[in-house]
C-alpha cells in the first residue's frame, strides 16, 4: 500500500502527509470499485498502475472544484463523476473482467 500512496502522492504533486490519510481512503475505495468491476478477488499486478491513475482522477473529482462555466449561450463542464472515470478507464480493465453467473 505504501508504494501506491508514493506513485498517488507523485501523480497529484503532494510532498506533505497531511492528506495520506484520504488518499489512503481512496486508494482502497478504487480498488474496491475495480474488484466489484472486474468480479476478482485480488487485484491483479497488470491493474497497479491503473489502480493509482483511476484513485488520482477520483481524489480530483471530489476536490469541490466547480463542475461548470456558463458564459451566455456557453457552458463547459470539466469536472468528472465517478461514471465517467469507470468508463474511461473500461478498455483496461475489461481485459480482466470476469463473468459472474447470479
Amino acid at each position: 500500500m505504501e508504494e501506491r500512496l508514493e506513485k498517488l502522492k507523485m501523480l497529484l504533486g503532494i510532498e506533505e502527509t497531511d492528506e495520506d490519510e484520504r488518499l489512503t481512503f481512496i486508494l482502497e475505495s478504487t480498488e474496491q470499485k475495480i474488484l466489484n468491476y472486474c468480479n476478482l478477488p485480488e487485484l491483479p499486478a497488470a491493474l497497479e498502475n491503473v489502480l493509482v491513475e483511476m484513485a488520482a482522477d477520483f481524489y480530483d473529482a471530489s476536490d469541490g472544484v466547480a463542475s461548470s462555466v456558463q458564459v451566455g449561450d456557453t457552458s463547459v463542464s470539466y469536472r468528472k463523476d465517478e461514471d465517467s472515470i469507470i468508463r474511461e478507464y473500461k478498455g483496461q480493465l475489461h481485459r480482466f473482467r470476469r463473468v459472474v453467473w447470479t
